[in-house]
């Protein structure tokens, strides 16, 4: 027992002699020992908390957009350290040299960081599972898979998360843009523009399924209202039309690398020897080092082009697709009265009134498209444009190129009879001034203003906006009444032209194709042809207003006017 008592005593003995003896030292070691682990501690849980980062002042815009993003509940360091022991060491050895560079100064304002796939799929955050799920991308409802666009090869490129998910300005924080999508979809980096496909109603780079429009927004089968206008894409479809005949703006322009963005960062011989090994450039900047698309490519705008202000006035709408680069290379300034024609301006005096083609965003190219070769192909020179009735006929009913010849002979026709007429007032004009007669301001002002009306619309050709035309035609039909009342002028000998002296819709509509049954918003089925021809209703009964088409008044107050019971509303659809 004594033995046994004195070994468990032991240790005690052990410890009252190490305190009687060195007890102070032992203690204080300890301590300090315990104190620098504990703060080493303390300061490394410290450095991996997301407050850290904000204590250098070039990190704060960074870290507000973080703030205020959907990732604001997870720290820095989840997504900017891979995962795993080695990789958090590395990361914080990347952090010190961070650090050393706020200390002496050596910072950027825009700080380069990767962020790897393992990151965004470390546990607790997104999984694979998550990824094979189809999601709507943006507010237009188009449908989106990772799955396809992180495990399959996409143009030859191993896309990463950051590809899409990136951080493009800093007060955005890892949201996607949907410039990359367009880069992506649109890019051909190996096919020149060819503007005669483009013309004639294809992409301009000869892209597939990827760039085609139905990819992403699938075929239109609501109808579109546009300002005062209902577009039924659906007849279009059905007539085999490509969606850029129309909407020639959002045709994709070129992208392309040049070499000052390479210099940016680079400037070895060796490695600028390499540009063109495209593969190689992805597999490097792409795949290994995630660097986002425009750091190295220039942007794809897809966008409407706006239809109003004063791009209007200029050649193609200005900034008109590819156009802008294409045709008005050449043709500068070229066909302004053209222009503002069909912008529904340029005339002295006269309202405007834009083509209803022009409200709708359309570009010129969208009727003057290339012809196609015998082969079904485009035509070799992009100048061999299909003819105006082709044009009109491929999207509007056949009766339309009736409609083209005939404003065409009618228009020319009323031109001529009112050059006449200008003729005429001239030289009385001229022999007063001959004479020494003094005319007065008004006179002046009129002459002035009718012959700078008729010279524009003898360059800007009245087919470009018949509407407007029209109003101008017959503006300068009453100033010349004006003048040679004043200066005591006759008109020219016989009739005057059949569409200079009537004012109803007939003068264009009776050549137009007559508006079969239709649907008003109510539901109900209005039988156009039985109200126009059987009824004795002129067409300004139901369409009212100075804006050009008229809008039918549907309102049920109108309908009750000649109705006076409810057989009206028998056509109407459940």
């Amino acid at each position: 027992m004594n033995v046994l008592k004195k070994a468990l005593l032991l240790p005690w003995r052990c410890l009252k002699w190490c305190f009687a003896t060195r007890g102070r030292t032992v203690v204080s070691t300890f301590g300090v020992l315990c104190v620098m682990l504990g703060g080493s501690f303390a300061a490394y849980k410290y450095s991996v908390s997301s407050h850290f980062c904000h204590q250098c002042h070039f990190m704060d815009p960074y870290c507000e957009s973080w703030s205020k993003s959907t990732h604001r509940d997870v720290d820095c360091v989840k997504c900017h350290f891979e995962p795993g022991f080695g990789n958090e060491l590395h990361g914080k050895w990347v952090a010190v040299k961070q650090l050393a560079s706020a200390v002496t100064g050596a910072y950027s304002s825009m700080p380069y960081a990767e962020v790897s796939d393992a990151s965004c799929l470390r546990s607790g955050c997104h999984t694979n599972e998550e990824l094979s799920k189809p999601v709507l991308f943006s507010d237009r409802g188009i449908g989106f898979k990772h799955e396809t666009h992180m495990t399959e090869m996409r143009r030859g490129i191993k896309l990463a998360c950051t590809s899409c998910h990136f951080q493009k300005m800093r007060d955005v924080h890892i949201e996607v843009d949907k410039s990359t999508c367009f880069l992506c979809h649109f890019k051909d980096s190996n096919a020149a523009v060819d503007t005669s496909r483009l013309a004639s109603g294809m992409p301009a780079n000869g892209h597939d399924k990827l760039g085609s429009c139905d990819t992403c927004h699938g075929p239109p089968t609501k109808i579109a209202e546009v300002g005062r206008f209902r577009v039924d894409h659906a007849d279009f479809v059905k007539r085999g039309m490509s969606c850029l005949q129309c909407h020639v703006e959002l045709s994709p322009k070129p992208s392309y690398v040049g070499a000052e963005r390479c210099l940016s960062c680079h400037n070895e011989p060796e490695k600028m020897a390499k540009i063109g090994e495209t593969g190689l450039m992805h597999v490097a900047h792409v795949t290994k080092k995630k660097m986002h698309c425009y750091q190295c490519h220039t942007l794809i705008p897809h966008k409407r082009v706006p239809s109003d202000g004063e791009a209007d006035m200029q050649p193609h709408g200005g900034a008109g697709g590819y156009f802008k680069n294409g045709c008005a290379l050449c043709h500068m300034d070229s066909h302004g009265p053209q222009a503002q024609l069909y912008a529904g301006t340029g005339a002295k005096g006269v309202t405007a009134q834009s083509d209803p083609m022009h409200l709708l965003g359309m570009d010129c190219i969208a009727c003057h498209r290339a012809a196609t070769s015998p082969s079904g192909g485009a035509a070799n020179s992009a100048h061999a444009t299909v003819s105006p009735t082709q044009a009109c006929t491929e999207c509007h009913a056949d009766r339309y190129d009736s409609f083209v010849g005939s404003f065409r002979e009618s228009a020319a026709e009323i031109e001529t009879y009112l050059s006449k007429r200008l003729s005429d007032i001239e030289a009385k004009v001229q022999s007063k001034l001959k004479n020494g007669e003094l005319l007065d301001r008004e006179t002046y002002r009129l002459r002035e203003k009718v012959t700078a009306n008729l010279r524009f619309l003898a360059e800007a050709k009245a087919i470009h906006n018949p509407i407007y035309a029209i109003d101008v035609l017959r503006d300068a039909r009453d100033t010349l009444d004006e003048l040679g009342e004043a200066l005591e002028v006759d008109e020219p000998d016989g009739d005057p032209p059949y569409g200079l002296e009537r004012e109803d819709c007939g003068v264009c509509h009776d050549e137009l194709p007559e508006p079969g049954d239709l649907t008003i918003p109510q539901g109900w089925v209005y039988p156009h042809a039985l109200h126009a021809e059987k009824t004795g209703l002129s067409c300004e009964d139901c369409h009212m207003g100075d804006q050009h088409p008229p809008q039918a008044s549907t309102a049920e107050a109108s309908c009750k006017t000649c109705h006076k019971d409810d057989r009206y509303r028998t056509g109407k659809k459940n």
